[in-house]
């Protein structure tokens, strides 16, 4: 909610759809012996997937807002 709820308000949402070939995502141990080794995985796979977003995201959400990013 705005501060100053006397004046409108607007929220916005976008979608980036960024294209992600095999070799950029996590693969899978397979079978996981343990609860830890579960984890790992998971966690590993986060991190791959937040390694390529940034990558790959962060060149075309500079494009998007170009000049005036920040100056809204």
């Amino acid at each position: 909610m705005p501060e100053d709820e006397s004046r409108p308000a607007l929220l916005l949402s976008a979608t980036l759809r960024l294209p992600a070939s095999d070799g950029a995502l996590h693969q899978p141990a397979g079978a996981w012996a343990c609860e830890e080794r579960l984890i790992d995985d998971a966690e590993q796979a986060v991190a791959a997937a937040a390694k390529h977003i940034n990558r790959v995201a962060s060149r075309r959400i500079a494009a998007l807002l170009g000049d005036e990013a920040g100056r809204w």
